[in-house]
């Protein structure tokens, strides 16, 4: 009789399904790049998966602290830069306060984690006027844009709530400014196209009642 080989190869025994939610849970944590400071959490806007471990709580009254990340480019010159954080600046205008004492000093002051996520340029809303070098005039218009928010329980990755709002106003994400057109424009080449952004004032009254209402 012809003899039979027979090659045994080692069994990997898995745990049950919580087991393996925590399995995949570590494989996301292992994979991601390193979290340190608050804008090191715009990669979980773009995959949350099981959420950050060392958030945290999202529970109680609030407020509970929240990092916020814009997407979308802000003229028709820029490549998308991805998710970037709406940083609270310290000369931001008082207008910017409320929304500006959200923003923890660390990852793992964080509760919540806000994305929004722009949408399509919309229509026209105005031209803008702008004095470029020398004084001359240059005109720029001022598109309007949707955006989608998703914020999450930064801990577990759970959604607690989802809103949607069209921008109308040239102001950039958090800056405390309350203007039908940005005050100034920084890029490499001249833009023709401007899109609008939430002011803090809109932000605080879009996302307040999560914020700094008690945790659902």
């Amino acid at each position: 009789m012809p003899s039979v080989s027979r090659l045994f190869l080692p069994l990997l025994l898995l745990p049950a399904a919580a087991g393996c939610s925590a399995v995949t849970g570590a494989v996301e944590e292992a994979s991601r790049p390193p979290i340190e400071e608050p804008e090191d959490l715009a990669v979980l806007c773009e995959d949350i998966g099981s959420g950050y471990e060392g958030a945290a709580a999202y529970s109680g009254d609030g407020p509970h602290p929240a990092v916020m990340f814009f997407s979308g480019p802000s003229d028709d010159t820029e490549e998308d830069p991805g998710y970037q954080l709406a940083a609270p600046n310290p000369e931001s205008e008082p207008d910017a306060t409320p929304i500006v004492s959200w923003h923890p000093e660390s990852p793992q002051q964080a509760s919540l984690l806000v994305c929004a996520e722009a949408g399509e340029p919309g229509a026209e809303l105005r031209t803008c006027e702008f004095s470029g070098s020398g004084g001359s005039k240059m005109w720029m218009s001022l598109r309007g844009r949707d955006y989608a928010f998703t914020v999450y329980e930064l801990a577990t990755g759970e959604v607690v709530h989802e809103t949607d709002f069209s921008a109308t106003l040239g102001v950039f994400p958090g800056s405390g400014l309350d203007s039908d057109c940005p005050t100034w424009v920084q890029a490499e080449k001249t833009p023709t196209e401007l899109y609008a952004a939430p002011s803090a004032a809109e932000l605080h009254e879009l996302l307040s009642g999560v914020v700094e209402g008690a945790a659902g």
